[in-house]
């Protein structure tokens, strides 16, 4: 099974995520090259002035969403 196979299995499922400025996201689509993953919130709540950042979608390259889920 090949990568982007894989991310279509955890397609609506939150991740950790070292992008994300919540560090949570979670995967709503995937390219040929690259993901989109919207920001999801804290599980930290000491971390302040992120959750303006809630719902706001970011790309990243294929191979990073695949780490993040599988690695």
């Amino acid at each position: 099974m090949n990568k982007a196979a894989e991310l279509r299995e955890v397609v609506g499922k939150t991740v950790s995520c070292n992008w994300s400025p919540t560090l949570r996201a979670k995967l709503i689509k995937i390219n040929r090259k690259d993901c989109v993953l919207q920001v999801e919130p804290t599980q930290f709540p000491i971390m302040s002035n992120v959750d303006e950042h809630i719902g706001k979608t970011f790309k990243v390259p294929l191979d990073y969403a695949w780490n993040a889920y599988f690695y």
